[in-house]
């Protein structure tokens, strides 16, 4: 029977995983495989677990068990993630995000002056527009402080131009990262016309969703092909879990390199 694993962490938190194969208990870690990767969660970090049953078919937990880091995740990128056009300095005196992320090709001082005067952390990844590569190691930056706010439940302003294209599509792929699923979203009359100027190929396909901009740059060729970026988000996602132990791994070399990007 298919099954997975929750970790009641000694901090609070509840994390799953699942479909696990290969489950053992070590002396210093708990060791399984998740989907062909191998992961090791720290016992220190751990008070209890326990296996849940998942759906034979379709690999799903049952209905009656609840996947609370899911929950958990889809809450803070629906009400806590903001992904918007680049802000005005008056807005951000006003703002309550504890992060600002810019990944526009612009920056403006004022913009961060603000943000330091109000104890608010500034990044800045910029990305390209429409180039044959928009980005992969700003999306790789941006990806890592996203994970910080999530693990923090802070608010986030993610933010380019005219958050269309690139600041979407970095929040894409933080949504891959964390349910390795794409996200499908409604898309406006003023959105078709939008993607119909940036990508030559667009065609509206009339049923009012687009796929998530990640894919849509994919598919025009500024980003890598979609086995080589979803390899390198499920592999970012696995050297993210292993941040809280000190080392001098090249992450973002390492995971290119082992997709071949």
């Amino acid at each position: 029977m298919k099954q997975g694993i929750r970790f009641f962490n000694v901090d609070g938190t509840v994390d799953d995983y699942d479909p696990v194969e290969y489950f053992t208990e070590g002396k210093q870690y708990y060791e399984f495989h998740v989907l062909n990767h191998f992961w090791e969660v720290p016992k220190r970090n751990v008070k209890s677990y326990e296996f849940y049953p998942l759906c034979e078919k379709h690999g799903y937990e049952d209905s009656e068990n609840i996947n609370v880091m899911s929950v958990k995740f889809k809450e803070w990128y629906k009400n806590k993630l903001r992904v918007e056009r680049y802000p005005l300095p008056t807005e951000l005196q006003k703002t309550k995000v504890k992060y600002v992320i810019n990944v526009s090709d612009e920056y403006i001082p004022i913009n961060h002056s603000v943000c330091m005067d109000r104890g608010i952390k500034y990044f800045w990844f910029p990305m390209d527009g429409v180039s044959s590569d928009i980005g992969v190691n700003s999306i790789f930056g941006a990806l890592q402080i996203l994970w910080i706010a999530e693990k923090e439940n802070a608010e986030v302003l993610l933010h380019c131009h005219a958050g269309a294209n690139r600041s979407p599509t970095v929040a894409d792929a933080y949504y891959f990262l964390r349910t390795k699923a794409h996200l499908m979203r409604t898309i406006s009359k003023e959105d078709v016309e939008f993607m119909e100027k940036l990508f030559v190929d667009y065609k509206d396909d009339g049923k009012g969703f687009t796929n998530s901009r990640l894919l849509d740059n994919i598919e025009q060729g500024h980003l890598p092909c979609k086995i080589k970026m979803e390899g390198f988000l499920k592999d970012l996602e696995q050297y993210l879990l292993k941040q809280d132990e000190f080392n001098f791994e090249s992450g973002l070399n390492s995971i290119k390199c082992e997709n071949r990007m």
